[in-house]
């Protein structure tokens, strides 16, 4: 398991397993809850969380874990594209970083709405 500290330094590889640890989680998650479910069958007792809130506290683990991953995959895209930026950025020369930088901050500037004169 990752703590928190860890988390800091975690590089792309790194993060990609985390997620396939959730993704094995997820399964076997699923598969407890279908033993559960094929259990609570053949004894005919019901769960008692979910005669009370609807959800038994697997289908509660599986939502989250399944809201975990659909994060880390967000997460996960918006890092992959941070990192192909910094990779397309470091193979600029100076002069081609300094030209865009100047051409963005004049369209930014231009793009704003024209100041409003006070009225007395």
């Amino acid at each position: 398991m990752v703590t928190n500290s860890e988390l800091k330094h975690l590089n792309l590889s790194e993060a990609a397993q985390l997620r396939q640890q959730a993704v094995a989680l997820l399964d076997r998650l699923t598969a407890d809850r279908e033993q559960s479910e094929r259990r609570s069958a053949d004894s005919g007792k019901r769960d008692p969380m979910k005669s009370i809130t609807g959800q038994t506290a697997l289908d509660t683990a599986i939502a989250s874990t399944r809201d975990i991953i659909a994060t880390m995959d967000s997460l996960l895209t918006a890092l992959e594209e941070d990192v192909g930026e910094l990779g397309a950025f470091a193979n600029r020369r100076p002069r081609q970083i300094l030209r865009n930088h100047v051409r963005s901050r004049s369209v930014a500037a231009s793009s704003l709405p024209a100041p409003v004169a006070a009225t007395p």
